[in-house]
C-alpha cells in the first residue's frame, strides 16, 4: 500500500455551478457565463504538405485546406494571477468523459502549484465551468476520469510525486484531501483500466509504474522501476497498460493489469530532461501512437510492438526567422488520432496534421500496412503553443466525420476546436 498523507484542505473552490441568467436579447453567450470564457479568435487550416507556408502571421493566412475544415468553438483563459498568489499557470492536461471535460494545470520550473476546470460542453457554444480547484502547493501533470471519479498526479512542493482522487458529477467535481505519496519527484501520468477498479501511475527520473487498486489504492502487484517513466495509457481491447520511457530510457514498454513487463520497444529522443512524452492507445487495439519530444512519434503495432510507421519532430523551415533559439522548441509533446489523421501537439509549432491512412503492399509489423504523411497545420489567430490534446468525434456520415479537439494550450488555457473532414471509408484508419 502507497503512503497516504493527510494533508490541509487546498480546494480554494468547491461547486461554483453557472446559472443562466437572462438577456435582453433572450440568449447567452460563452463570454455571459464566466469572464475566463472566449469565442473570440479565429483558426483554419492551412494544407501545406511540402512546408512551404511562410508561419510567421497565422493571420495573413487563408485556409487551403479540401479535406479538412476547422473554426475555433471555445477558449478558456487560465485562471487569473490574482486567484494564484500571482503565478501564472499553465494547461498541462486534460481528459473528456462524455460531455464533461478536466483541465488540470502546473507551472514549468522550480514552483509547484496547480489548478483543475471541470466544464460541461454539452453545448460547445454555451460551455458551464462548473468547478475549479486551486491547489497552492502542487503541480498537476496528468488526469484521468472514469466513471465518475477521476485521479491527477504531480508534484507537491518539499514532499515530492503524489496521487489524488476525486469525483465528477452534474453539478461539479470534489477532490479529496489525502494525498497518495508515489516514488522519485513528480508523478508524470495516470490511466484507469476499463472497468475502473485499477489505475496505473508512472513517476519520472528514478521512479517507474505502479498498477494500484483504485479503491484502496493498494499495490495490485510489484512496483516496476523505470527510468525517467513519462506517460502511461490503457487498452481496454488488449487489456493491457503501455508506458512510454525517456531519457536513457527511450521506449514504449507493455504490461498486463498485475504490472507485469509483457513487451517493450526501443525508441528514440525524449532526451531533453523533465520534458513530454505521451503515449495513446487506439481504440481498436490495433495501434500505439507514441511522442517523445525531440524524437517526434512514433505508430507502434501493438501485437508486435514494432514500429508501424514514425514522423520526425516538426521544425519550420524559417524557425530563425520567427524568433525561436533552435528547433527544439517545436518538440511533439502530444498525439491523438483522428479521422483518418493523426495531430500532434508541436510545442511552439502549434497543432500538426499528419495523414493516418491504409497502404498497399505487406506489413512489415503483424499489423495492417500504413502510411503516415504530414499534411499541414492549424493556424490560430493567436498562435497557440499545444501541450496535450484529446479528439472526441460527435457524428460519421457516408461523406464526412465531425467531431472536436480540445487542447491544452500551455499559456494559452483550454481551447476547443470544431473540425469536419472528407470522410474516405476505403483508406481512413479509425483509432479515435
Amino acid at each position: 500500500m502507497m503512503n497516504v498523507m493527510k494533508i490541509k484542505n487546498v480546494l480554494a473552490f468547491g461547486v461554483t455551478g453557472l446559472l443562466l441568467t437572462g438577456c435582453s436579447s433572450g440568449s447567452n453567450t460563452a463570454a455571459s457565463l464566466n469572464e475566463r470564457f472566449s469565442t473570440a479568435g479565429s483558426a483554419v487550416f492551412v494544407e501545406d504538405p511540402s512546408n512551404t507556408t511562410f508561419e510567421y502571421d497565422p493571420n495573413a493566412i487563408s485556409s487551403q485546406a479540401s479535406v479538412l475544415s476547422i473554426s475555433l468553438a471555445l477558449s478558456i483563459a487560465p485562471p487569473a494571477t490574482t486567484n494564484t498568489g500571482g503565478t501564472q499557470l499553465y494547461a498541462s492536461d486534460l481528459k473528456v468523459a462524455g460531455t464533461k471535460v478536466i483541465t488540470t494545470y502546473n507551472v514549468p520550473g522550480a514552483v509547484d502549484k496547480g489548478w483543475i476546470d471541470y466544464v460541461d460542453v454539452t453545448t460547445i457554444a454555451l460551455p458551464l465551468l462548473l468547478s475549479s480547484s486551486y491547489l497552492a502547493d502542487t503541480d498537476v501533470n496528468s488526469v484521468a476520469m472514469n466513471n465518475g471519479n477521476f485521479s491527477i498526479v504531480g508534484a507537491k512542493d518539499g514532499v515530492g510525486s503524489i496521487l489524488r482522487q476525486g469525483t465528477y458529477g452534474l453539478l461539479g467535481h470534489t477532490l479529496g484531501t489525502s494525498d497518495t505519496l508515489l516514488s522519485s519527484f513528480a508523478g508524470t501520468g495516470v490511466a484507469y483500466n476499463a472497468a475502473g477498479t485499477n489505475l496505473a501511475v508512472t513517476t519520472g527520473d528514478a521512479g517507474g509504474v505502479s498498477v494500484m487498486n483504485a479503491s484502496t489504492l493498494a499495490n495490485v502487484g510489484p512496483s516496476v522501476s523505470v527510468t525517467d517513466a513519462r506517460g502511461v495509457a490503457f487498452s481496454s481491447v488488449n487489456n493491457k497498460y503501455y508506458v512510454v520511457s525517456g531519457t536513457t530510457n527511450t521506449a514504449v514498454t507493455s504490461y498486463d493489469t498485475s504490472g507485469a513487463l509483457v513487451a517493450t520497444r526501443a525508441l528514440t529522443g525524449a532526451s531533453i530532461a523533465h520534458s513530454k512524452a505521451t503515449v495513446v492507445a487506439g481504440s481498436t487495439g490495433e495501434f500505439l501512437l507514441v511522442t517523445t519530444g525531440d524524437g517526434g512519434f512514433n505508430v507502434v503495432c501493438a501485437s508486435d510492438m514494432k514500429i508501424a510507421a514514425s514522423q520526425a519532430a516538426y521544425q519550420y523551415a524559417n524557425y530563425a526567422s520567427l524568433g525561436l533559439a533552435d528547433p527544439t522548441q517545436t518538440v511533439t509533446n502530444a498525439a491523438v488520432f483522428g479521422p483518418g489523421m493523426i495531430f500532434t501537439a508541436s510545442g511552439e509549432a502549434g497543432i500538426r496534421v499528419y495523414n493516418f491512412l491504409k497502404a498497399a503492399g505487406a506489413s512489415t509489423t503483424a499489423c495492417q500496412n500504413i502510411t503516415v504523411s504530414y499534411l499541414g497545420y492549424f493556424a490560430f489567430s493567436t498562435p497557440v503553443s499545444a501541450n496535450n490534446l484529446y479528439y472526441s468525434n460527435v457524428l460519421t456520415t457516408a461523406l464526412q466525420y465531425t467531431g472536436t479537439l480540445y487542447v491544452a494550450a500551455g499559456a494559452g488555457g483550454f481551447k476547443a476546436v470544431t473540425i469536419t473532414a472528407t470522410r474516405n471509408a476505403l483508406n481512413d484508419l479509425i483509432e479515435f
